[in-house]
């Protein structure tokens, strides 16, 4: 019997975040083709529904650096040229050195290691392993967090002899700036059908609108509050407002003059998809994303979407079809199409409509297979 292959998903932690549970699904589904683990410096699984196996360090490594990116992609054009690397990765994102050398040592019988946060690709590229990355971030999101010297590193692993996992094309097109050579496969993103589906709920007559408020300013949260103030003040409706912020803090920041129903952000998906169920609309509001699947769980469920273009999501969001998309992040604009949502029933379900429909193309079983295709070809592409 043929041995299956080794692959490794990279993670900098196990926490709630988006991109790290892509990770562990894909990761989870792919067992059924390859020997499929994750790699990270902690152990534990904040999402105890995927069951592939956590590798972690068993005891605290001794303090080490990353051996120099540069030897990987000296003399290649365009190189960052950043002095003591394994330094300002450290200083940026808070990812220890012991860490980064602990998992580079967990990596030694893998045949695919896959990066999965920018920063992990330099751990990547320095085993044995066939090096790619499932790459999920983006300028606005980086310029945020990491400030113009992330920005730099982050181009250097643009550059670096990577097989790419692109979830959307405005990801491939920020490969394509750096390195138009690049073999970039397209795998999108998708959604459990399973878990987000139309549910019955009991709820009363008044329209509802739901949406999902996050601290990073590419979020947009403050365009969402602003929006729903200025249509509250054209239409009747009462908001689900799902938080990052306490609600203490969401009202002194924000001064919302709409009623709502607060939740603390950490609902399970069960809760969530009852939420989007009840839902007249889903308002998504942000201002760059590198797929944006809120919008896409809340139509899988039967909810009509009003959404700014984030430059990812429109690789499913069509405007008229699935969702009412605004033209600009004016909050103006959005509360004139969040009201025409809210007032006219025939427009909400012909929106539902196309987004149910759009969801079921959009399965995460077909992000699967792509990617298994891909780690496929790419074992192919690189030889034993």
């Amino acid at each position: 019997m043929e041995q299956r292959r080794k692959i490794a998903f990279i993670v900098p932690g196990l926490f709630i975040a988006g991109g790290i549970r892509v990770a562990l699904a894909l990761a989870n589904a792919l067992g059924e083709h390859f020997d499929s683990k994750v790699v990270s410096p902690e152990p534990g699984n904040p999402w105890p529904q995927y069951k592939v196996p956590i590798v972690s360090p068993k005891m605290p490594p001794i303090l080490g650096s990353l051996l120099n990116f540069g030897k990987r992609v000296s003399g290649r054009k365009g190189k960052a040229g950043l002095p003591t690397l394994d330094f300002v990765i450290q200083r940026l994102t808070g990812f220890r050195l012991d860490e980064q050398r602990a998992l580079l040592g967990l990596l030694k019988d893998f045949d695919v290691a896959i990066a999965t946060w920018f920063p992990t690709a330099f751990i990547a590229l320095q085993s044995d392993a066939k090096p790619m990355i499932l790459l999920q971030d983006f300028p606005e999101l980086v310029a945020e967090t990491m400030g113009n010297v992330g920005l730099r590193l982050f181009k250097a692993v643009l550059r670096a002899p990577l097989g790419f996992l692109s979830i959307s094309s405005y990801i491939t097109e920020i490969i394509k700036s750096e390195n138009p050579s690049a073999k970039i496969y397209y795998i999108g993103n998708g959604v459990d059908l399973d878990t987000f589906y139309p549910r019955k709920v009991t709820r009363g007559d008044e329209p509802l609108v739901s949406v999902i408020l996050r601290r990073p300013r590419f979020k947009g949260s403050d365009i969402a509050v602003e929006s729903l103030n200025l249509a509250a003040m054209r239409t009747t409706f009462k908001a689900i407002v799902i938080s990052e912020f306490p609600e203490d803090e969401f009202r002194l920041k924000f001064r919302p003059r709409f009623p709502y129903v607060f939740y603390q952000s950490g609902v399970s998906d069960e809760e969530l998809a009852r939420i989007y169920s009840s839902s007249d609309v889903f308002l998504f509001t942000s201002r760059a994303e590198g797929f944006g699947l809120p919008p896409l769980e809340a139509m899988a469920c039967g909810t009509a979407v009003v959404s700014t273009n984030a430059k990812g999501n429109m690789d499913y969001m069509v405007n008229g079809y699935n969702a009412l998309v605004a033209k600009t992040f004016d909050p103006g604009e959005i509360a004139d199409l969040l009201v025409q949502a809210l007032d006219n029933r025939e427009l909400r379900q012909s929106l539902a409509q196309g987004g149910l429909e759009t969801a079921r193309r959009w399965d995460f079983r077909l992000v699967v297979d792509r990617t298994r295709r891909a780690i496929e070809e790419e074992l192919q592409r690189q030889g034993d």
